[in-house]
C-alpha cells in the first residue's frame, strides 16, 4: 500500500516486507497464528476499512476534527453526533430524575443512573486481568489503557508544564491544571450542606459523601466511613493479606501503587526531592508523615496557614462577584518570620511568638497587650 509501511510487526528485526495487505495477514496466521495488522499511531488496525479510514484522517484531517473543540472522531459521521455535547444543557434530550444532569444519548443517561444506585444494587464493570471494578464502561477502559497497555501501545505520561507532576491520561492533567494552576472563580460550586467552596462539581460530589445520613462499614471491624473509596482502601490496608505491587530492582511489595511509587522515587531513583515542613526544618519522603507532622507538631501555625489561605480565596471570590462581602471571617490570620528567625501568628491582631520549644505552654491575652509565654511567666514569678 502506498501510505504504510507493510511489515511484520513481530518479526520485523528480519525486514520482511509484503507487497499487499492480504499477504501479510496470511503471514499473521501461518507464522504467529493470530490476526493481522498494521500499526499506526501506536494503534493496531486489522480491518481493512479501518485502515482506510485512519488513513483518511491523515490526509483530510478536516473532515475529521470538531470546529468548536478541536476533537478528531474516528468517522465523518460521527462528527454531527459528537457536536450534540456542546449544546446547552437545557437542549440536552435526556435528564436525569435525581439531579439536574442532562445527557445528548440515552446510553449515557443510564449509565449515568447507575450511579444513584445503592452500592449492592449498582452494575459494575470488572478488568479481566486484574480484578478491579468500575461504574462505567469508560472507566474501565481507560485503566485497560493506561495499566495494561502491551510493549507496543507503551504508556506516553501526560506532565504538568508547572510543577512537572505527570498523569496516566490527558483529563487528569487538565483537571490537575484546572483545579490547582488555572483555579476559576466562576466556576466554583458551594455544598447546600456546609457551605464550603469547591474547585467544580466533581469536587462538590466527592464532598457530598461526608453528608451521607449511613456510614460504610467494615464487615471484619468497627471500621466506619462515609466514603467507599476509603474503606476499600481500609479492606486493602488492613486485611487483604496479598502484596500485588512488587518493585522489579528489590524483593519489596506493596499492596498499593502508590506505596510501590513512593518506594521507587525514594529507595531507587533519587527523583522524588521529599516533603519540606512549612514551619520547620524538617523534610519527608511520605507525604501521610509530612501532613502528620504538620498537623501533631504544628497546630497552631497549620490552623493559621489554613486561615489566612480561606481569607485570600474569599477575598477572590468578593472579586469574581459569587460571594457577598457581608459575612466577616471568623479569623483573619498572618504568619511572619523576624530576622532572628522567630514565627509571629498574628490571629485578630493578636501576636503569639512561636520561637519557644513546642511543649511551651501559650498564654493567650484576649487584652491585646503582648504575649507572654508560659516560661516567660514562671521567670516573672
Amino acid at each position: 500500500m502506498r501510505f504504510y509501511n507493510l511489515q511484520c510487526a513481530i518479526c520485523n528485526d528480519k525486514l520482511v516486507r509484503f507487497k499487499t495487505l492480504t499477504e501479510l495477514y496470511i503471514h499473521f496466521e501461518s507464522n504467529h497464528e493470530q490476526a493481522g495488522y498494521v500499526t499506526c499511531c501506536q494503534t493496531k488496525i486489522h480491518r481493512y476499512p479501518s485502515l482506510i479510514m485512519h488513513m483518511a484522517r491523515h490526509i483530510q484531517p478536516e473532515a475529521f476534527k470538531c470546529d468548536i473543540c478541536g476533537y478528531m472522531v474516528t468517522r465523518p459521521r460521527f462528527l454531527p453526533t459528537h457536536r450534540q455535547t456542546h449544546l446547552p444543557e437545557e437542549e440536552k434530550p435526556y435528564g436525569c430524575e435525581h439531579c439536574p444532569k442532562r445527557f445528548c444519548w440515552k446510553r449515557a443517561l443510564q449509565i449515568h443512573e447507575n450511579s444513584h444506585k445503592a452500592p449492592e444494587e449498582r452494575i459494575v464493570y470488572n478488568c479481566s486481568i486484574c480484578e478491579k471494578t468500575y461504574d462505567t464502561p469508560g472507566g474501565l477502559s481507560a485503566h485497560k489503557r493506561n495499566v495494561h497497555l502491551t510493549p507496543l501501545s507503551a504508556k506516553v505520561p501526560h506532565v504538568c508544564e508547572v510543577c512537572a507532576n505527570s498523569f496516566a491520561t490527558s483529563s487528569g492533567l487538565k483537571e490537575h491544571m484546572r483545579t490547582i494552576h488555572q483555579p476559576q472563580e466562576k466556576v466554583l460550586v458551594q455544598c447546600p450542606e456546609c457551605s464550603k467552596w469547591l474547585m467544580n462539581s466533581r469536587c462538590l460530589k466527592i464532598h457530598m459523601q461526608l453528608h451521607r445520613k449511613d456510614d460504610y462499614e467494615c464487615d471484619l471491624c468497627d471500621y466506619k466511613t462515609k466514603k467507599a473509596p476509603l474503606l476499600k482502601r481500609h479492606h486493602i490496608t488492613h486485611h487483604q493479606q496479598e502484596r500485588p505491587f512488587a518493585c522489579d530492582e528489590c524483593d519489596k511489595t506493596f499492596k498499593h501503587k502508590r506505596a510501590l511509587t513512593i518506594h521507587k522515587g525514594t529507595k531507587h531513583t533519587g527523583d522524588s526531592n521529599g516533603f519540606k515542613c512549612n514551619f520547620c526544618d524538617r523534610t519527608f519522603k511520605s507525604s501521610t508523615n509530612f501532613y502528620t507532622h504538620r498537623k501533631n507538631r504544628h497546630p497552631v501555625e497549620l490552623a493559621a496557614m489554613k486561615e489566612q489561605a480561606e481569607a485570600e480565596k474569599k477575598l477572590q471570590r468578593i472579586r469574581a462577584g459569587i460571594e457577598p462581602d457581608d459575612v466577616p471571617l471568623a479569623e483573619e490570620s498572618t504568619i511572619t518570620t523576624t530576622p532572628d528567625g522567630t514565627r509571629i501568628i498574628t490571629i485578630n491582631s493578636r501576636n503569639y511568638s512561636m520561637n519557644e520549644p513546642m511543649n511551651t505552654m501559650i498564654v493567650l491575652d484576649i487584652s491585646g497587650e503582648p504575649i507572654q509565654t508560659a516560661s516567660e511567666t514562671e521567670q516573672a514569678d
